[in-house]
């Protein structure tokens, strides 16, 4: 697919996407959610790529769904309503990044509201910027939060804070993100790509792939099993990775005391 709306580069093992209309603080097209998801399998399939940054252009990380399409269909409500609804004929979710095997962290630079809270919710690791504003603005347009956010939002703030940020759609800033752990690094302004790519770097630098996908699927699925299940789902996995060539580049390169050179396989 060719790119409009973002921007996909691929090097030193990570995939960085960039939402790229900065003239509208990068908010969401019909076009966009296509070519996000995109983007986002395209990296998943390429196997130089063992981290996905997503950030935004220019001074926002996205407003939400484009007012342009507010002339189209009449309020802002619709706007948003339209954009979510073409995801979901399109049999998308943002949840999908939760099921890919390679770690997601969205490097919230500016503003991030309404649909761009639903993308930057299903990112593994958030990383903001001090001056950024984050929340959910849909009740203040006649919805209700969207794309299963009702779901993942409690299972990272707690439910007092989730219905409090889903009932009044209002923004917080950085901090209170960092604080409630909306977020996991709050960063000065201007470094929340560099801090994204740190991370992206040294995942890909020396953290084994299979073990970082299992690691990853562990951890979503514990979510909804009960403690045995995921006791036996992890020493059944434990065993598995003893037989991998990966553990035994791990432990040889700790031996050595150089850096590992991990294939994957």
């Amino acid at each position: 697919m060719e790119y409009r709306d973002i921007l996909y580069e691929a090097s030193d093992g990570t995939a960085l996407i960039t939402l790229n209309r900065p003239h509208r603080l990068n908010a969401f097209t019909l076009e966009t959610t296509e070519e996000i998801f995109d983007a986002l399998h395209r990296a998943e399939s390429d196997d130089r790529v063992r981290a996905i940054i997503v950030t935004g252009a220019g001074r926002a990380f996205s407003a939400g769904a484009d007012v342009a399409i507010l002339a189209q269909v009449g309020t802002r409500a619709q706007a948003d309503g339209e954009v979510i609804g073409n995801i979901r004929r399109k049999g998308h979710s943002f949840s999908e990044m939760m099921a890919l095997r390679k770690p997601v962290i969205a490097a919230i630079n500016g503003p991030c509201a309404g649909m761009a809270f639903n993308l930057a919710i299903y990112a593994d690791i958030r990383v903001a910027a001090q001056s950024a504003r984050i929340g959910l603005a849909f009740v203040r347009r006649g919805l209700t939060p969207e794309d299963g956010v009702n779901w993942i939002l409690p299972r990272i703030v707690g439910i007092g804070m989730a219905i409090d940020l889903q009932i009044t759609g209002r923004l917080i800033d950085a901090r209170q993100a960092m604080a409630i752990g909306l977020v996991n690094h709050l960063v000065p302004d201007g470094q929340a790509l560099a801090k994204a790519r740190e991370i992206a770097l040294d995942i890909a630098r020396n953290c084994a792939p299979y073990a970082v996908a299992e690691g990853k699927r562990l951890a979503y699925e514990a979510l909804s099993c009960d403690l045995q299940t995921a006791i036996d789902r992890c020493g059944e996995l434990t065993d598995q990775m003893h037989r991998r060539e990966d553990f035994k580049e791990g432990v040889i390169s700790f031996a050595e005391r150089r850096p590992p050179r991990f294939t994957g396989r």
